[in-house]
């Protein structure tokens, strides 16, 4: 072909390129930026260290980079590093291994909406670690990287022991073994910090008050008659990266009303064609049940006194077999509580009945 059919050949192309062109099928629209559809990135990466194993968590994303509601959650991307500690460079890049897809679940959580959680097990002590979460939608979309925490995996100390629970009025107090060595019976270094968990029924623990140092708490202000369950972990903080032992064996333990009424006052005795009247002041307690009524012949012998009654919150008994040969007799009232078995007060002043004659 001579060089003129080439170039008419050319611009033929060129011509037909430009104006044989197909009509639209649609409207056209605005372009979409990709951030409108990215989720917004996670920001709150945090970790605890348990026996022999990390736990991640982070808020559950609801938003796009944009501030749109986020439609869905295909699931995460958790990149991870480790590095001997002895290896460490903290100006060197972090080398993060591939990406592993994990599917997680929305958690309740009492300071957050939604809390997003992923463990691992068997990590190796003496390492620093290094996670980062990203969020996936679809196949392969997913948001920037979250920020990165990290952490060196120590060995954790040793699990509490010898969990022991006391009852008292209103409080349980709990004591254990202290622990001094770690996971591998190893001394410890440091110092060492306790952190007391609490359940309901047994099932669900939640951190109760601040970590200890000392291996014993008290759990005040309860509810008597209640049942609560406890257990214990020891943790070590090494420059700023707790480490935590597993969590002790449970216990359970109810508190009990150990705290009597007062005891009845004013006490006095009549004589009626029923039988021998006695009163008595009611007793301000709120958790009041009834009064007992005691009888002694003899005055010299203060244990001497034997119950003959027992009335609910009214102040008034009558006795129907008084002695008939006894001139004089001590009549004394208790007062008790609802508490099972109840807390009794001590006896009244007593009062000497004189039979007329």
């Amino acid at each position: 072909m001579s060089g003129r059919s080439v170039v008419l050949n050319f611009l033929y192309c060129l011509i037909a390129a430009t104006f044989l062109v197909l009509p639209a099928c649609g409207k056209k629209t605005m372009p979409v930026p990709p951030q409108t559809f990215l989720p917004a990135t996670i920001s709150d990466l945090s970790y605890q260290l348990d026996d022999n194993g990390v736990t991640l968590t982070w808020s559950w994303p609801k938003k796009t980079e944009t501030g749109d509601n986020l439609a869905m959650v295909d699931g995460f991307e958790v990149s991870k590093a480790m590095i001997a500690e002895k290896d460490y460079c903290p100006d060197c890049p972090i080398p993060f291994t591939r990406s592993k897809n994990v599917e997680v679940e929305a958690l309740p959580d009492a300071s957050q909406p939604q809390t997003a959680r992923y463990s691992e097990k068997n990590l190796l002590p003496d390492y620093r670690y290094f996670y980062r979460i990203k969020t996936r939608i679809g196949r392969y979309t997913t948001s920037a990287p979250s920020n990165t925490i990290t952490f060196v995996r120590a060995t954790p100390p040793a699990t509490p022991y010898n969990l022991q629970l006391t009852s008292g009025d209103s409080f349980l107090e709990l004591s254990w073994q202290p622990v001094t060595t770690d996971y591998d019976l190893k001394p410890l270094p440091g110092q060492i910090n306790y952190q007391v968990y609490r359940s309901p029924d047994g099932k669900n623990f939640s951190p109760l008050g601040e970590p200890l140092s000392k291996n014993m708490f008290i759990d005040q202000k309860l509810i008597n008659d209640a049942r609560y369950f406890y257990r214990i972990r020891a943790f070590i903080d090494r420059n700023g990266t707790k480490s935590y032992s597993g969590l002790s064996t449970m216990v359970e333990g109810i508190p009990k009303d150990l705290s009597p009424p007062t005891r009845p006052g004013n006490v006095k005795a009549i004589s009626t064609p029923e039988g021998i009247k006695i009163l008595w002041d009611s007793v301000p307690a709120p958790d009041l049940k009834g009064y007992r009524i005691y009888r002694r012949q003899d005055s010299t012998a203060p244990e001497s006194f034997k119950l003959i009654g027992e009335v609910g919150q009214r102040t008034g008994f009558i006795d129907q077999e008084a002695p008939g040969q006894i001139e004089t007799w001590d009549y004394a009232i208790t007062a008790f509580d609802q508490t099972k078995p109840a807390n009794e007060s001590s006896f009244s002043e007593p009062f000497k009945f004189r039979r007329i004659k």
